[in-house]
């Protein structure tokens, strides 16, 4: 065992925020003394051109696409033999395991056999999540959930909302769980908002006043209900320029694009594809910056957004926003109106419920004609995105390694 050196077990770097999270705290702690290599169960690294200095991945399998049922247990053997060579040969002391199921496992599994220590990183809202499993499944996952977060050596939330979660659904003692939010890497982030849009996006964004969301295109980013909202939001008078650009990829691009056409937006609501590199020029470039998710674990391009000095609207959902934008982590109270808060402006979960949708958009517009608070915001979204600098939660993992 090697003091300091450390190993993140991933499912893969499919282009989520948990996965870029990854990516720069590898690159941060090899800053401070720490050696941290990447293990992945599928070959998919949707960050190796935005971040080709980082080498240290190691991928148990080449598979990228759905493994079939037939081979699921020739692929999970070979994959734990790899991995149990890796571990031994690798002599970690740590290994952290990161969203969310099979490498919360596997983690602890290994980190006992090899007499080393277990981290279990919670991104996401688990009981959500599960809500949506079949009931055997769901049954399967909280039984080895509760097993593996008895085990480890600690458990760190992304968001303290979270961490209130997992404590009381799982009664963990709180001495084991602590609290450490993503970190952005703010340099670059300066750098990379200077770089042009391509020539088919340039036009959009310079002609058009644009409402830009970034998530992957699935039920729990809700774009069905923002869609509704912006659709409300255009029919207002003053709105002919607006245009609403959704960043991301996933299972419901076609269910979306049928929404789209259904309300006649097809010019109004733009699909803009996947992009991992470098998604910091079209934040930087759109008026206003709007998250409709319904739930989050902590909600990653919210202080990608605010790094780029852009206002922002999120849900005020569970878990993540209202700890970014308004600084304050506790949930007993709901948002049933738009609420201006300190560092961005919360809205009720959107719903099917069109009169909620149309005071929403109201309020929307309103504070999107509202130059002197549109600029307020910008300025304080620059000042907030420096609580999360990839240095200050590098060294937070840092003293998390040395202690354990």
């Amino acid at each position: 065992m090697i003091k300091n050196k450390v190993a993140f077990i991933t499912y893969s770097l499919s282009g989520g925020g948990a996965e870029k999270n990854i990516i720069l705290l590898v690159k941060n702690l090899k800053t401070v003394g720490v050696e941290a290599d990447i293990i992945m169960f599928k070959n998919i690294n949707d960050y190796k051109d935005a971040y080709p200095e980082i080498k240290n991945i190691v991928s148990l399998t080449n598979q990228k696409s759905k493994i079939p049922f037939l081979f699921l247990p020739f692929f999970f053997i070979f994959a734990l033999i790899k991995l149990g060579s890796i571990i031994k040969n690798g002599q970690y002391s740590v290994l952290f395991g990161v969203p969310h199921y099979l490498p919360y496992y596997v983690s602890v599994v290994f980190a006992k056999y090899f007499h080393i220590k277990s981290v279990l990183i919670v991104e996401n809202n688990l009981t959500l999540e599960m809500a949506n499993m079949s009931w055997t499944l769901k049954k399967i996952h909280t039984i080895l959930i509760k097993c593996v977060f008895s085990q480890c050596s600690q458990i760190v939330c992304v968001s303290y909302g979270l961490a209130q979660l997992i404590k009381d659904g799982y009664k963990i003692n709180t001495n084991k769980l602590v609290t450490i939010t993503h970190g952005l890497d703010l340099p670059r982030i300066k750098s990379d908002i200077k770089y042009q849009l391509p020539r088919e996006h340039s036009y959009l964004f310079k002609k058009y006043e644009v409402v830009l969301t970034i998530g992957r295109l699935e039920a729990q980013k809700n774009h069905y209900s923002l869609i509704i909202l912006f659709k409300e939001l255009k029919a207002l008078a003053h709105n002919k320029y607006l245009k609403l650009c959704i960043l991301g990829k996933g299972s419901l691009l076609k269910p979306l694009s049928n929404l789209v056409r259904q309300h006649h937006l097809q010019n109004d609501v733009i699909f803009l594809g996947h992009e991992t590199k470098n998604v910091y020029k079209y934040i930087y470039n759109s008026k206003i910056f709007i998250l409709p998710s319904l739930y989050e674990g902590f909600g990653n391009v919210l202080i990608e957004a605010l790094a780029c000095g852009v206002p922002v609207i999120s849900t005020d959902c569970k878990y993540g926003p209202r700890e970014i934008l308004a600084n304050i982590n506790t949930y007993k109270d709901k948002t049933i109106s738009l609420h201006y808060s300190m560092y961005g402006v919360l809205m009720p979960i959107l719903n099917q419920n069109h009169s909620l949708l149309r005071r929403v958009a109201k309020d929307i517009d309103q504070f999107m004609q509202d130059k002197n608070a549109l600029s307020t915001y910008e300025k304080r979204s620059l000042e907030r995105a420096k609580s999360y600098s990839i240095k200050k939660i590098g060294s937070q993992y840092k003293e998390l390694i040395t202690n354990i």
